[in-house]
């Protein structure tokens, strides 16, 4: 009876452990289908992400607009770069102009040499203001070179890539600062210019007109001849008589100067031998000078002799 009862529960023992067994088969099984499912969703979301990604950067129009985008961003760094290069110049300009009268000018030739010294350190400082510039074009260059390349076997994808590229408007780019800046500068150039006529050179002297004189030629105020066919004098093809060289100059000296502001003409008395044997002149000359922008006295007409 006991063995009956012992047998019994052996059965009904392993009945439950196979029951166990099956469902926990048929869970697992369960729980792989949907991992898979999950894994599945998964592939297929990248999978049309990448297809969808491909399909539009391969499009010739977006790539076009987006390689003219980056080259209106550089517009508005041009535009900020015009700004600090302006800032630049009146800050400089500014100070040689509140420091003028510190430089003791006695001429405009120093003045122009100052003036020059001072464009240079700008043009000095705003190349490297415009650094950040010149980088974005490079980086702008560069991805249009990029793009362009997915094309280059592909002659009317490249012709469309272009068109975009080419035909694209940038969004109109403003710096307000830019015309008060300018304005401000123009002022600031102003001044200066009325400085520099400020300069009044002192008038030439004797050792100015010798060095003046070299190379400058000589000529006769009245050269007439009688045309007897019109009963008329007749003014000769002028010639120079003489060139002058320094060597050739014995004897200056200024007799009278007339005239004010930017022109003086002077009369001088010359005395000029090219050595024995050779021609020599002994008279007066009218020399007129006037004051050059930027510059001191120059002879500016012709170099007459007085009769």
């Amino acid at each position: 009876m006991n063995k009956l009862r012992f047998r019994a529960a052996v059965a009904n023992s392993g009945a439950m452990e196979a029951d166990t067994i099956s469902k926990n088969g048929r869970s697992s099984k369960s729980q792989m289908s949907r991992e898979n499912l999950n894994l599945f969703v998964l592939f297929i979301l990248i999978a049309s992400t990448f297809v969808f990604s491909s399909c539009s950067s391969s499009s010739p129009e977006k790539d076009g607009i987006k390689v003219a985008k980056k080259r209106c961003d550089c517009e508005r760094v041009r535009l900020d770069v015009s700004q600090k290069q302006l800032e630049i110049s009146q800050k400089e300009y500014s100070k040689f102009v509140k420091d003028f009268n510190s430089y003791n000018f006695v001429n405009r030739v120093d003045f122009r040499n100052k003036c020059q010294e001072i464009a240079n350190n700008i043009q000095q400082m705003n190349n490297e203001a415009s650094e950040p510039y010149n980088e974005c074009l490079q980086k702008a260059e560069e991805y249009y070179r990029k793009e362009n390349e997915k094309y280059a076997t592909n002659q009317q994808k490249k012709e469309q890539f272009e068109y975009a590229r080419n035909n694209y408007l940038c969004e109109e780019v403003k710096n307000v600062k830019l015309e008060a800046l300018n304005s401000q500068l123009n002022n600031l150039m102003s001044q200066i210019e009325s400085l520099r006529l400020s300069i009044i050179p002192p008038k030439p002297e004797i050792e100015k007109i010798k060095n003046d004189l070299v190379n400058k030629s000589i000529f006769k105020k009245d050269d007439y001849y009688y045309d007897y066919s019109t009963l008329q004098p007749t003014r000769r093809q002028r010639e120079a008589f003489w060139s002058t060289k320094l060597e050739h100059i014995k004897e200056v000296e200024i007799l009278n100067a007339t005239g004010s502001g930017d022109e003086y003409l002077l009369l001088v008395y010359l005395r000029l031998n090219m050595g024995p044997g050779y021609i020599s002149f002994d008279g007066n000359v009218n020399i007129t000078y006037k004051l050059a922008n930027y510059d001191d006295w120059l002879i500016t007409k012709t170099i007459e002799t007085v009769n």
